[in-house]
């Protein structure tokens, strides 16, 4: 098993695996924030990276932001149907959009790894 150095500590591939995947997370879930405030009629205040730590200022109304959180802990049965189909729609199909971005990069890492190298002539056929 290899161990790779980086800034004087020794990491493992799969810890290195689970903080990418940390930090992918984290920047889709801004992105969600970020997405979910500007549909709702909200903006972006300011926004500051330190240390991995992503602090932002959303400007949102306080019924938006209780349907974010509602989005957000999978709570949204709780709203009403009015608002479920003007506001989470965006909501899901910018979910939706993401997994399936995600799902594509997975399964062309995958194929890229399964097919490491192949000839490139092809076989003659042999007729008879």
């Amino acid at each position: 098993m290899e161990l790779r150095v980086a800034e004087g500590k020794a990491s493992s591939p799969k810890r290195e695996i689970r903080s990418l995947r940390a930090r992918n997370h984290r920047s889709l879930r801004n992105n969600l924030l970020e997405s979910i405030a500007q549909a709702n009629g909200g903006s972006v205040v300011s926004q500051v990276n330190e240390d991995g730590v992503v602090r932002m200022k959303l400007l949102v109304r306080k019924q938006d932001l209780r349907q974010m959180l509602e989005v957000m802990r999978g709570h949204g049965k709780n709203i009403s149907q009015q608002q479920s189909f003007s506001s989470l729609s965006v909501e899901q199909r910018l979910n939706l959009l993401r997994k399936k971005q995600l799902l594509r990069a997975n399964a062309a890492a995958k194929e890229s790894r399964r097919r490491s190298w192949t000839p490139q002539l092809q076989s003659i056929p042999e007729e008879f």
